[in-house]
């Protein structure tokens, strides 16, 4: 059985993000898996993620086959920004009865590395 594989751009672009593939795969009726693989471009800069597709194809019509999963979207995430820190809250009322403030801190728009936060609290004045 012969069958077309090839990718199609989304918001990641040829060259820029990885490279066209499009092949014919030959498989034999004992087969039921093959292995494609797409180069990734990848450099030292900050970039969203982005998205590529792979479809399946008839080779003699050149028409995407049928069916739901004969198309298959591949996110390539960045790896080359570790994120931002923010505050889940801005302002959060403790008492000196409970002794305990959870605050909690969410890592944004990061994908790899090692964050840390350093939090201290100081006690407010009256009338300030």
């Amino acid at each position: 059985m012969k069958v077309g594989v090839r990718t199609s751009e989304g918001t990641a672009k040829y060259e820029r993000d990885f490279d066209k593939v499009d092949q014919v795969l030959t498989m034999k009726t004992s087969e039921s898996e093959a292995t494609i693989e797409v180069r990734i471009h990848d450099d030292d800069e900050w970039n969203p993620d982005n998205d590529f597709f792979l479809e399946l194809y008839d080779v003699n019509t050149n028409r995407r086959l049928n069916g739901d999963d004969t198309q298959c979207k591949v996110t390539i995430l960045d790896e080359d920004f570790p994120g931002k820190l923010q505050f889940k809250r801005t302002d959060i009322m403790g008492s000196r009865k409970n002794k305990k403030v959870d605050v909690i801190v969410n890592r944004i728009d990061g994908t790899s590395g090692h964050v840390t936060c350093n939090i201290r609290t100081e006690a407010l004045i009256a009338g300030h």
